[in-house]
């Protein structure tokens, strides 16, 4: 395990390679190593699945934040008093879209496939795959800045403390400041960071391929403590108490504390983990690639029932109203009792779904491999609208109430 912190910037590395590296390699796969996993490609370009797409050295722009006005097209719609939902797709467009009706507000496109996005002070915050961050207008979707890593952004972007954190397949974790992308601190690892970072007291959390966890000073870059898990781990951290949680491609989950770094418990699964765990009253909520969704006790790390459906459950899943949302390579999105497991209804789609759902005011959204955006209803699972795009949909959205 390998962490330089830097403190200057620096050129990303120049390459020309383009990896594919898959978040459903069977857990038989992966026990072998990483050279394994790396020959089963292959096979896996066959299957459904979610990856991402790593292209280097394939736009000549400099590391720093730069403006453009030339990325973003409008429609007819007026954000003024919308509930405005972004996503990405990877037809290499992030959209903007009215909450209410599923009508194109503005989309802006980039030279990859398009990640989740984080929104903060009227500005969305996204990577992608063509190995920028950048930051547009909520309203009007026009650039604000744009800023060069030397691989793949899929971490989802932490704003906090007037800076914006993310991690890149460059095996970098970057810390920018919000406004101008002057850069704070960035810390290097050996694997890539497609793990989103969380932040409590002045530390934050994240993970890499590596297979580890590191808490962070926020302030300095500093590493506090680490801890290593026996696979990859590309599910970002939840934190409640006194503890942080999160997945690993060794098929358990992780309880650590989070003054020590050291283990409180382990919960083992039947496959990969991939998906951010979410916590509600004493319970956390994960998916596996084994099918199964689980509710685990926060303190014991005990079972409190699992659900079956009949595809690796890849993302991570969305609560309201005692109702668990989530989807499935079935290419269902399954509502679940949260005390209970039990089915309340699904919703079918014409492909796997990867994207995690979220829920406002009674509805639920979420992408799927068959190119739509669907806005359901949360009690029924009755479709209210659909949006098209020209790809997959991967990216989880991000609503901004104007």
């Amino acid at each position: 395990m390998h962490l330089n912190r830097h403190v200057r910037q620096e050129q990303p590395k120049d390459s020309t390679r383009v990896l594919l590296i898959s978040l459903i390699l069977p857990r038989s796969t992966y026990k072998h190593g990483e050279a394994v996993c790396r020959r089963h490609i292959d096979t896996i370009l066959t299957s459904t699945c979610i990856a991402i797409v790593l292209t280097t050295a394939l736009f000549n722009v400099s590391t720093s934040w730069g403006y453009s006005s030339t990325g973003a097209s409008s429609s007819f719609a007026d954000p003024d008093t919308a509930k405005i939902l972004v996503f990405g797709s990877h037809d290499r467009q992030l959209y903007a879209v009215h909450a209410e009706t599923g009508s194109e507000i503005w989309k802006f496109e980039t030279g990859g496939w398009v990640h989740s996005p984080t929104i903060a002070n009227g500005t969305v915050y996204f990577g992608s795959t063509d190995e920028h961050l950048y930051a547009v207008d909520i309203r009007t979707g026009s650039e604000s800045m744009k800023f060069k890593t030397g691989g793949s952004v899929s971490s989802a972007p932490l704003v906090a403390d007037g800076r914006v954190y993310f991690g890149s397949f460059d095996g970098r974790l970057y810390a920018l400041d919000m406004h101008t992308g002057t850069k704070h601190w960035t810390i290097e690892l050996e694997r890539p960071i497609s793990s989103s970072p969380v932040i409590s007291d002045g530390i934050i959390y994240f993970a890499g391929h590596d297979g580890a966890l590191y808490a962070v000073d926020t302030r300095t870059g500093e590493k506090q403590w680490s801890f290593e898990s026996g696979g990859w781990v590309v599910s970002s951290p939840a934190l409640a108490d006194k503890l942080v949680f999160f997945g690993s491609f060794d098929s358990y989950l992780y309880a650590i504390h989070k003054e020590s770094g050291r283990k409180a418990w382990k919960f083992r699964t039947g496959g990969i983990l991939s998906g951010t765990p979410i916590i509600s009253n004493g319970t956390i909520y994960v998916g596996s690639h084994d099918g199964n969704f689980y509710a685990i006790d926060m303190n014991s790390g005990e079972q409190v029932w699992k659900h079956k459906t009949d595809g690796w459950i890849v993302g991570s899943s969305a609560a309201a109203d005692g109702i668990l949302c989530f989807g499935s390579h079935d290419s269902r999105l399954h509502a679940v009792n949260m005390h209970s497991g039990e089915q309340h209804w699904s919703f079918r789609t014409d492909a796997a779904i990867v994207s995690s759902p979220v829920i406002h005011d009674g509805i639920v959204f979420f992408g799927s491999n068959d190119y739509h955006l669907y806005a359901v209803e949360l009690q029924t699972g009755t479709m209210k609208w659909k949006f098209a795009t020209g790809g997959a949909i991967s990216s989880s959205s991000a609503l901004s109430i104007q």
